[in-house]
């Protein structure tokens, strides 16, 4: 058993709580051995054995009349766990989330730049007191444990996120563990329970599910659990990161248009930011923009049987708004009767106050009007953390965001998808279909200075991509996951090529909904090719990531039954890796340390049974000389031979199983994926042979050439009596080849029909 879950189970721990009575200070404190109390409060702790490697935690707060909560703590001693990295969740979506470890600090936001930008209104920079230590790290809701040299993991999960943000610090230093509760503004009356679940599992994904079960029984009625099947995995695209605010009607007709007329199949265009007078005015639509207002695109949009999505913020309010003049009461108030700031954006903006009716009534007639009148069906809910950012009427941060929540679901639920975004992840947590799980990406890499001064909202792909790898684990378990966009357009964009062939990457290979934001009308022949290798939306099931070095991550997973490897280097530094021999043993812990040369003496085509990988190159490094068509090359993981990739380079390849005909292939970013069925039929009287391949859908009919490699052990076989078909088409551009991987193949070149 693991040290760390030994000892928070039979925990030495003490309380430390500040509450009033009648505006009278007071202090509890005390060791947890047994109920600590005074002349109004008890408090409690209760452990429930749910397994060998299971257990609840909860503490139990009584009082006998009215009191006002202020601070909330247990700290419990560990053993020595400077061997150990721990899991650190971000604030909200937008908050950077990776694991750390005994050299990590979790740091405040530089105030200078705070105080220039306003960025710290995007975080809890303000009500939560940041270390600022090497060795204490924190992390909310959740986190675990895990051995630097291990994959198990000791889990430990906030129940009562409804009841108050949760955060866990660890002192490395110390070797201590801090339960806080942001219980600041809570009144309790009677009973008040916080509850959270610790588990040893042998990786991420088993303890989620564990924690996934725990967290929904919580939940009321219909919202008891999250049901992947039922939430759709899409494709789309957004106006936001081509147009900002500055997008028209004629700009997503133009776009729309470009989808048509290319012949991509996405699933959801989505109109942000950009239609609306002022944020907060959400249905005084922009007549110069767009004159022929919003049902008209929705319906037009609706008319190439794509999902017409719009994007709201719905409890923010611009300064210079409509609604914040004819209704300044309707506000988020600060203790001192003004009115909160509540975010940077659009030069600042504040926040309605959704326990006032008016506010509510409001609200419902907009939700009404863009589902109902309009016609939208995918709502994009933005900045949802600002009606939640003071205590008030005795409800604690994280109740009134729980609480808005609970309103979007009313207004929303069997009418209008939600994508959730601004949001503490908890708080939408099997209660909403989609959510964000990081920062906005960017057509830049990094922003350093923000970086530096410690902001971990910041709009960045570095930024994203590292929250979207370390909360993969969410993902058709928690909600479906949106890891926002991608782009591959070459204008306005200054991510490298490789760079691109990441973002694109690790967001269909982690992301339920994946949208991009480019004008395809402006693509090159490469940027056609690597969009095109998208479609069918590829859907992948996670087996685990290996962290193999600083940024450098391996994700193991399958995709239409066959296994993937994808190596993603997020550092600035080369790294060297082993593919392993053995996919599904996610316990194997690859590392650079632990590469040799490989063994020359094994012959790679003379082994029995070789552990094969194709690998696909990046499509836009294709050369003219075959434009479109990417580098391949075959893998023999058993030689050990170690590989090379670059920074912020993404390399991915597909285990050839043996009982497989499928070999390798260009049309899909997953190699493989655009391939439904694949055989070979021979003739009982004759020396005929037929290879029958079936396309998947929905693809892109583009002149493109596509290759597909089909294992054939035949060498000596005559291609006169060879037949190629695809999609019941005969084929003509066929050849074996004898020498480029460990066995012979059949290499077919085609071009995809219209399905």
């Amino acid at each position: 058993m693991d040290p760390v879950f030994s000892a928070i189970q039979h925990q030495q721990a003490s309380l430390h709580l500040n509450y009033s009575i009648q505006a009278e200070a007071r202090q509890l404190t005390g060791p947890l051995a047994t109920p600590v109390h005074d002349n109004h409060i008890s408090f409690s702790r209760h452990i429930t054995i749910l397994g060998t490697h299971t257990f609840k935690v909860k503490y139990v707060l009584e009082t006998d009349t009215l009191i006002k909560l202020h601070h909330l703590s247990v700290r419990i001693n560990l053993p020595p766990i400077q061997q150990y990295n721990m899991m650190a969740e971000g604030f909200q979506c937008w908050s950077t989330t990776c694991e750390q470890d005994a050299s990590s600090t979790s740091t405040s936001i530089s105030l200078p730049v705070a105080w220039v930008t306003k960025f710290d209104l995007q975080g809890d920079y303000n009500f939560i007191k940041y270390p600022n230590k090497e060795g204490v790290v924190q992390s909310t809701a959740y986190t675990y444990f895990r051995p630097n040299d291990a994959s198990s993991i000791v889990f430990l999960g906030s129940l009562s996120e409804d009841s108050g943000y949760t955060y866990w610090i660890t002192d490395f230093n110390a070797n201590q563990l801090t339960f806080y509760k942001d219980i600041q503004g809570k009144t309790v009356t009677d009973r008040l329970e916080l509850e959270w679940l610790v588990e040893q599992g042998n990786n991420e994904q088993s303890a989620w599910q564990t924690y996934a079960q725990q967290f929904f029984n919580r939940l009321p009625g219909s919202h008891a659990a999250f049901v992947p099947e039922r939430i759709p995995d899409w494709n789309g695209f957004t106006t936001w990161y081509q147009y900002y605010e500055d997008v028209t009607e004629k700009d997503v007709l133009d776009c729309l248009d470009a989808f048509v007329g290319h012949g991509y199949p996405i699933d959801v265009f989505q109109i942000d930011d950009g239609f609306e007078q002022a944020i907060g005015d959400w249905l005084l639509v922009d007549k110069k923009k767009f004159p022929r207002g919003m049902k008209h695109l929705a319906d037009r949009i609706r008319d190439h049987k794509m999902v017409p999505g719009i994007w709201l913020a719905p409890f923010a309010v611009g300064l210079k708004s409509q609604l914040i003049q004819d209704h300044p009461d309707w506000l988020v108030m600060q203790e001192d009767g003004q009115p909160l700031l509540s975010g940077p954006n659009w030069g600042g903006f504040r926040a309605l106050d959704i326990y006032l009716p008016e506010v509510r009534d409001y609200l419902k007639q907009v939700f009404d009007t863009v589902i109902d009148d309009w016609g939208f069906r995918l709502l994009k809910l933005d900045f949802l953390f600002a009606t939640a950012m003071v205590p008030r009427l005795g409800k604690t941060r994280g109740e009134i965001m729980w609480d808005a929540v609970t309103m979007v679901q009313e207004w929303t639920d069997g009418r209008a998808r939600v994508l959730a975004s601004g949001v503490t992840l908890p708080a939408v947590w099997g209660r909403l279909p989609y959510s964000r799980v990081s920062s906005d990406a960017a057509p830049w890499w990094d922003h350093t200075l923000l970086r530096l001064a410690h902001v971990r909202e910041r709009v960045s792909t570095l930024n994203a991509l590292v929250s979207t790898l370390n909360r993969w684990p969410m993902n058709n378990v928690m909600f479906a996951s949106d890891p926002d966009v991608f782009f591959i357009r070459s204008n306005k964009n200054k991510l490298t090529l490789d760079e691109r062939h990441t973002l694109v990457s690790i967001n269909h290979i982690l992301g339920k909904l994946t949208l991009m934001s480019d004008n395809v009308d402006l693509y090159t022949q490469n940027e056609h090719a690597l969009y095109a290798s998208t479609f069918p939306k590829p859907r992948c099931s996670m087996m685990a990531m290996i962290r193999l070095g600083p940024d450098v991550y391996q994700l193991r997973y399958t995709c239409g039954g066959r296994h993937y490897v994808t190596i993603t280097n997020l550092s600035p530094n080369v790294y060297r890796f082993l593919l392993p021999v053995d996919v599904a043993n996610t316990t194997e812990m690859d590392s650079s340390a632990s590469i040799s040369t490989a063994d020359p003496s094994l012959d790679p085509f003379q082994q029995e049974d070789p552990t094969v990988y194709f690998e696909l190159g990046n499509a836009l490094y294709a050369p003219a000389e075959s434009p479109s068509i990417p580098e391949t090359t075959w893998h023999n993981a058993d030689l050990r031979e170690p590989l090379v990739i670059k920074p912020h380079m993404t390399r991915t390849f597909v285990l050839l199983e043996k009982t497989d005909l499928f070999a390798g292939s260009t049309g899909h970013l997953l190699p493989g994926n655009e391939i439904a069925s694949l055989e070979i039929k021979t003739g009982t009287t004759t020396k005929a042979i037929t290879c029958h391949i079936q396309l998947s859908t929905p693809r892109v009919a583009k002149p493109i050439p596509h290759h597909l490699y089909v294992r054939f052990e035949n060498k000596h076989f005559d291609l006169a009596h060879l037949q190629v078909m695809v999609d019941h088409q005969p084929v003509h551009h066929y050849q074996l080849l004898a020498d480029a991987a460990p066995f012979s193949l059949l290499k077919i070149e085609y071009v995809p029909f219209p399905p």
